[in-house]
């Protein structure tokens, strides 16, 4: 497996070598960032980060609400059916703001039965304008993105990756494509940002070219030297997260944690595997559970729990747990369709809808 922005950094970072490139994945529905450093067909992640709740669709929904200010509607007084149009509407005006200053949205019919005009004029400024904390919170972190990056000082602490030190910075997803976005990215790091025509294929192609050379059908080397983009742990009795691998550690990695169940052991254990940074399982992502049977036949008031966590080099992880008394265990490898997101069922069901000459997904 193969983080977005890395596999992104793979294909725009042919034929780069001793340079530090900075992708700024910036989709629909998620933000991702990733620095690496790229030697003699060596892609090193030196750190990613990223907001899987910021995306382009926070673009539609602000305008969505810009739009019913100025023609004094309430939301809440609008059907389900209505939201979604005029929602569907801002989505293509942002869309045709990518290339021209201004555009006019059509106004729903339940909306002009009220009396409103059934078309509004939006300027591209207006969208920045509305839009402007969205494109900082990305800005801020890209800042801890370069920080994390940093390396270790000869006195310990780490020293944060300046902005200067970025050679490259490449564009990816469509909403870089609106042009004011693209103009807050090159400010921030004082270079003209790459874009190239395939920015929404960087990141299959970057897939494809990883692919090919593990696969042995490329002749070029390379070797990918990824990181966790999230914190790995499991619910401990309490509902804290004890973590058993931090984020930003490089791949392949491996570490064990022991945890004592105190009082009369029960016959099994669940262990709950999450993602993510907070310090309660309730607010990290669920990524898979099992159970571990323990031995009945130990007279002990007591069990140890050895649960280790193994990340191999393509990406795949495995759980292990393992009765210390007994010396039972069970593993648990952890598939992609075990993360949070569409089932396959779902995903067979989707075809694509034209709209406006914009292929689109239902949602």
């Amino acid at each position: 497996m193969v983080s977005e922005p890395t596999a992104a950094a793979i294909f725009h970072g042919r034929g780069r070598d001793d340079q530090i490139s900075v992708v700024y994945d910036f989709g629909g529905g998620t933000f991702d960032v990733s620095v690496v450093d790229s030697s003699l067909g060596v892609y090193e992640v030196l750190s990613t980060d990223g907001d899987t709740f910021l995306g382009g669709e926070d673009f539609d929904l602000r305008l969505q609400s810009h739009v019913l200010m100025k023609l004094g509607i309430a939301g809440e007084t609008l059907t389900g059916l209505t939201l979604r149009r005029l929602k569907d509407a801002c989505e293509y005006a942002k869309i045709e703001l990518c290339d021209q200053a201004s555009t006019e949205i059509t106004v729903p019919a339940e909306i002009v039965a009220r009396g409103r005009p059934s078309q509004m004029v939006i300027d591209r400024s207006v969208l920045e304008e509305i839009t402007q904390d969205i494109v900082q919170k990305t800005l801020d972190i890209c800042g801890r993105a370069l920080s994390i990056a940093g390396r270790e000082g000869p006195q310990g602490g780490r020293s944060p990756l300046k902005v200067t030190a970025v050679d490259n910075v490449f564009l990816v997803g469509g909403t870089t494509h609106l042009p004011f976005v693209e103009e807050r990215v090159a400010a921030y790091f004082g270079r003209v940002p790459i874009a190239g025509p395939r920015r929404e294929d960087a990141v299959v192609l970057g897939c494809a070219l990883q692919a090919a050379v593990l696969s042995g059908e490329s002749r070029q080397s390379g070797l990918l030297i990824d990181t966790i983009p999230f914190s790995i742990g499991i619910e401990t009795a309490s509902g804290l997260i004890a973590r058993l691998i931090d984020r930003q550690t490089s791949i392949p990695c491996i570490n064990s944690e022991a945890f004592v169940i105190r009082g009369a052991a029960p016959p099994t254990v669940a262990i709950r595997l999450f993602q993510g940074e907070a310090d309660f399982a309730k607010d990290c992502a669920f990524l898979c559970s099992f159970e571990l049977e323990l031995g009945a036949d130990i007279a002990t008031d007591f069990a140890v729990v050895e649960v280790t966590a193994d990340v191999d080099a393509g990406g795949k992880l495995t759980v292990t747990a393992v009765d210390k008394m007994t010396e039972r265990f069970v593993s648990h490898v952890v598939n992609v369709t075990e993360f949070e997101g569409l089932s396959k069922s779902s995903v067979s069901v989707l075809t694509p809808l034209k709209y406006h000459g914009v292929v689109r997904l239902p949602t």
